[in-house]
Protein backbone atom coordinates (compact mmCIF):
# COMPACT_ATOMS: atom_id res chain seq x y z
CA UNK A 1 0.00 0.00 0.00
CA UNK A 2 1.25 3.45 -0.91
CA UNK A 3 1.78 5.39 2.16
CA UNK A 4 0.54 8.89 2.82
CA UNK A 5 3.85 10.66 2.64
CA UNK A 6 4.30 9.79 -1.06
CA UNK A 7 1.43 12.00 -2.10
CA UNK A 8 3.50 15.42 -3.10
CA UNK A 9 6.29 12.94 -5.11
CA UNK A 10 5.78 14.03 -8.88
CA UNK A 11 7.69 11.30 -10.68
CA UNK A 12 8.46 7.99 -9.33
CA UNK A 13 8.99 4.86 -10.83
CA UNK A 14 8.12 1.28 -8.73
CA UNK A 15 6.76 -2.01 -8.95
CA UNK A 16 3.75 -2.58 -6.75
CA UNK A 17 2.79 -6.17 -6.19
CA UNK A 18 -1.22 -5.51 -4.54
CA UNK A 19 -3.72 -3.26 -4.83
CA UNK A 20 -2.93 0.44 -5.39
CA UNK A 21 -6.17 2.86 -4.14
CA UNK A 22 -5.93 6.26 -5.07
CA UNK A 23 -8.55 9.36 -5.95
CA UNK A 24 -5.55 10.51 -8.38
CA UNK A 25 -2.50 8.76 -10.48
CA UNK A 26 -1.13 10.31 -12.88
CA UNK A 27 1.30 8.46 -15.01
CA UNK A 28 2.07 8.17 -19.44
CA UNK A 29 2.06 4.09 -19.00
CA UNK A 30 0.61 1.43 -16.33
CA UNK A 31 1.59 -2.07 -16.60
CA UNK A 32 -1.62 -4.63 -15.59
CA UNK A 33 0.01 -7.73 -16.13
CA UNK A 34 1.64 -8.25 -19.15
CA UNK A 35 -0.64 -5.47 -20.56
CA UNK A 36 0.35 -1.89 -21.13
CA UNK A 37 -1.95 0.87 -20.89
CA UNK A 38 -0.17 4.58 -22.72
CA UNK A 39 -1.25 7.38 -23.07
CA UNK A 40 -1.05 8.43 -26.69
CA UNK A 41 -0.36 12.96 -25.96
CA UNK A 42 -0.69 13.04 -30.31
CA UNK A 43 -4.45 11.53 -30.14
CA UNK A 44 -5.47 12.51 -26.76
CA UNK A 45 -6.48 8.57 -26.62
CA UNK A 46 -5.51 5.46 -24.39
CA UNK A 47 -4.08 2.17 -25.84
CA UNK A 48 -3.57 -1.23 -24.65
CA UNK A 49 -0.37 -3.16 -25.91
CA UNK A 50 1.60 -5.80 -24.65
CA UNK A 51 4.75 -5.45 -22.90
CA UNK A 52 6.89 -7.55 -25.66
CA UNK A 53 5.48 -4.88 -28.44
CA UNK A 54 4.45 -7.66 -30.89
CA UNK A 55 1.70 -10.02 -29.16
CA UNK A 56 -1.72 -9.35 -30.09
CA UNK A 57 -4.10 -8.68 -27.04
CA UNK A 58 -7.74 -8.19 -26.77
CA UNK A 59 -10.28 -5.82 -24.84
CA UNK A 60 -13.88 -7.36 -23.74
CA UNK A 61 -16.24 -6.38 -20.68
CA UNK A 62 -18.54 -8.62 -19.08
CA UNK A 63 -21.04 -5.79 -19.18
CA UNK A 64 -21.73 -3.12 -21.13
CA UNK A 65 -19.42 -0.49 -23.09
CA UNK A 66 -20.00 2.42 -24.74
CA UNK A 67 -18.85 5.18 -27.09
CA UNK A 68 -19.56 9.38 -27.65
CA UNK A 69 -21.45 9.30 -24.61
CA UNK A 70 -23.55 7.08 -21.71
CA UNK A 71 -25.82 4.06 -22.70
CA UNK A 72 -26.03 1.24 -20.33
CA UNK A 73 -27.08 -2.14 -22.48
CA UNK A 74 -26.30 -0.03 -25.92
CA UNK A 75 -23.56 -0.39 -28.12
CA UNK A 76 -23.30 3.46 -28.02
CA UNK A 77 -24.26 6.58 -26.07
CA UNK A 78 -23.77 8.64 -29.16
CA UNK A 79 -23.77 7.68 -32.94
CA UNK A 80 -21.33 6.14 -35.11
CA UNK A 81 -21.02 2.07 -33.51
CA UNK A 82 -23.18 -0.57 -35.41
CA UNK A 83 -26.34 -1.52 -34.22
CA UNK A 84 -27.87 -3.43 -37.31
CA UNK A 85 -25.88 -4.75 -40.37
CA UNK A 86 -29.17 -5.25 -43.29
CA UNK A 87 -28.56 -7.94 -46.08
CA UNK A 88 -29.12 -7.70 -49.56
CA UNK A 89 -32.78 -8.11 -49.68
CA UNK A 90 -32.94 -4.83 -47.57
CA UNK A 91 -31.96 -3.00 -49.78
CA UNK A 92 -34.63 -0.37 -51.34
CA UNK A 93 -35.91 -0.14 -47.88
CA UNK A 94 -36.34 3.28 -45.74
CA UNK A 95 -33.45 4.88 -44.02
CA UNK A 96 -32.71 8.24 -42.49
CA UNK A 97 -30.28 10.43 -43.64
CA UNK A 98 -28.84 10.44 -39.63
CA UNK A 99 -28.89 6.72 -38.85
CA UNK A 100 -24.83 6.78 -38.33
CA UNK A 101 -25.69 3.39 -36.62
CA UNK A 102 -26.68 0.47 -39.08
CA UNK A 103 -25.02 -0.81 -42.44
CA UNK A 104 -25.11 -3.28 -45.46
CA UNK A 105 -23.27 -6.83 -44.94
CA UNK A 106 -19.84 -7.14 -47.39
CA UNK A 107 -22.25 -9.37 -50.14
CA UNK A 108 -24.65 -6.17 -50.52
CA UNK A 109 -21.45 -3.40 -50.98
CA UNK A 110 -20.17 -6.05 -52.99
CA UNK A 111 -23.23 -6.38 -55.39
CA UNK A 112 -23.41 -2.70 -55.65
CA UNK A 113 -19.87 -2.32 -56.74
CA UNK A 114 -20.45 -4.58 -59.26
CA UNK A 115 -23.96 -3.04 -60.10
CA UNK A 116 -21.91 0.35 -60.68
CA UNK A 117 -19.19 -1.32 -62.48
CA UNK A 118 -21.81 -2.72 -65.47
CA UNK A 119 -23.17 0.98 -65.26
CA UNK A 120 -26.90 1.66 -64.84
CA UNK A 121 -29.87 1.92 -67.47
CA UNK A 122 -30.83 -0.07 -70.62
CA UNK A 123 -28.45 -3.31 -71.19
CA UNK A 124 -30.52 -4.89 -73.88
CA UNK A 125 -33.18 -3.97 -76.78
CA UNK A 126 -35.70 -6.80 -77.95
CA UNK A 127 -36.75 -6.39 -80.88
CA UNK A 128 -40.93 -8.37 -81.59
CA UNK A 129 -43.21 -8.82 -84.61
CA UNK A 130 -43.19 -7.57 -88.13
CA UNK A 131 -43.05 -4.59 -90.12
CA UNK A 132 -40.99 -1.72 -89.95
CA UNK A 133 -43.08 0.43 -87.99
CA UNK A 134 -43.33 0.70 -83.67
CA UNK A 135 -46.38 0.14 -82.54
CA UNK A 136 -45.69 -0.67 -78.87
CA UNK A 137 -42.75 -0.19 -76.35
CA UNK A 138 -42.30 -2.25 -72.66
CA UNK A 139 -39.80 -1.64 -70.32
CA UNK A 140 -38.39 -4.95 -67.83
CA UNK A 141 -39.09 -4.67 -64.27
CA UNK A 142 -35.66 -4.70 -63.59
CA UNK A 143 -34.99 -1.65 -66.08
CA UNK A 144 -33.24 -3.09 -68.49
CA UNK A 145 -34.57 -4.56 -71.59
CA UNK A 146 -37.20 -2.52 -73.78
CA UNK A 147 -39.31 -4.86 -75.73
CA UNK A 148 -40.26 -3.33 -79.20
CA UNK A 149 -42.97 -4.55 -81.03
CA UNK A 150 -43.44 -3.75 -84.43
CA UNK A 151 -46.42 -3.85 -86.40
CA UNK A 152 -47.44 -1.78 -89.34
CA UNK A 153 -45.31 -1.33 -92.80
CA UNK A 154 -44.44 1.97 -93.94
CA UNK A 155 -42.40 3.43 -97.24
CA UNK A 156 -38.75 3.07 -96.65
CA UNK A 157 -36.75 6.45 -97.72
CA UNK A 158 -35.25 4.64 -100.70
CA UNK A 159 -39.18 3.53 -101.36
CA UNK A 160 -39.78 7.16 -101.75
CA UNK A 161 -37.07 8.17 -103.59
CA UNK A 162 -37.80 5.99 -105.83
CA UNK A 163 -41.28 7.41 -105.99
CA UNK A 164 -40.06 10.47 -106.59
CA UNK A 165 -38.12 9.72 -109.49
CA UNK A 166 -41.12 7.74 -111.11
CA UNK A 167 -43.61 10.88 -110.46
CA UNK A 168 -41.10 13.25 -111.73
CA UNK A 169 -40.61 11.22 -115.34
CA UNK A 170 -44.17 10.46 -115.44
CA UNK A 171 -44.76 14.80 -114.73
CA UNK A 172 -41.52 15.22 -117.99
CA UNK A 173 -43.37 12.78 -120.31
CA UNK A 174 -46.67 15.26 -119.81
CA UNK A 175 -45.27 17.93 -120.02
CA UNK A 176 -43.55 17.27 -123.05
CA UNK A 177 -46.73 15.53 -124.48
CA UNK A 178 -48.55 18.97 -123.27
CA UNK A 179 -46.26 21.58 -124.64
CA UNK A 180 -43.83 19.70 -126.82
CA UNK A 181 -43.31 19.67 -130.84
CA UNK A 182 -41.73 17.59 -133.29
CA UNK A 183 -40.96 17.04 -136.91
CA UNK A 184 -41.46 13.24 -137.46
CA UNK A 185 -45.10 13.49 -139.22
CA UNK A 186 -46.42 11.68 -136.11
CA UNK A 187 -49.06 13.13 -133.89
CA UNK A 188 -47.97 12.29 -130.67
CA UNK A 189 -48.51 15.75 -128.92
CA UNK A 190 -51.34 17.74 -127.92
CA UNK A 191 -50.70 20.76 -130.34
CA UNK A 192 -50.63 18.58 -132.66
CA UNK A 193 -54.11 16.56 -131.90
CA UNK A 194 -55.45 20.03 -132.13
CA UNK A 195 -54.13 21.11 -134.83
CA UNK A 196 -55.58 17.73 -136.78
CA UNK A 197 -58.96 18.46 -135.31
CA UNK A 198 -59.33 21.91 -135.75
CA UNK A 199 -62.40 22.60 -138.23
CA UNK A 200 -63.89 19.09 -136.59
CA UNK A 201 -67.22 19.23 -135.22
CA UNK A 202 -68.71 16.70 -133.12
CA UNK A 203 -71.06 15.38 -135.23
CA UNK A 204 -68.50 14.55 -138.48
CA UNK A 205 -66.77 11.35 -138.21
CA UNK A 206 -63.04 9.92 -138.84
CA UNK A 207 -63.36 8.74 -142.05
CA UNK A 208 -64.92 11.81 -143.47
CA UNK A 209 -62.29 13.91 -141.27
CA UNK A 210 -59.61 12.31 -142.71
CA UNK A 211 -60.91 12.40 -146.57
CA UNK A 212 -60.86 16.31 -145.68
CA UNK A 213 -57.83 16.32 -144.00
CA UNK A 214 -56.35 14.11 -147.29
CA UNK A 215 -58.22 16.16 -149.76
Amino acid sequence: MIRKEWENIYSVSANISGTITSNNVKTNSLQVGDIKIVYDSTNKAVTFEHIDGSTTIGLYTKGWISALGVSPGGSGGGSGLINNVYGYSSLGTTFSDTDLNNTFNAYTINEIWKMAKEGGGIKNITPSGSGNAVTDMSLSSDGKTITVVFGEVFAKQQDLGTLNNTVTQLSNKLNDFLEGSDTDNIINKWKELEAFLEGLTESDNFSRSSCVKSG
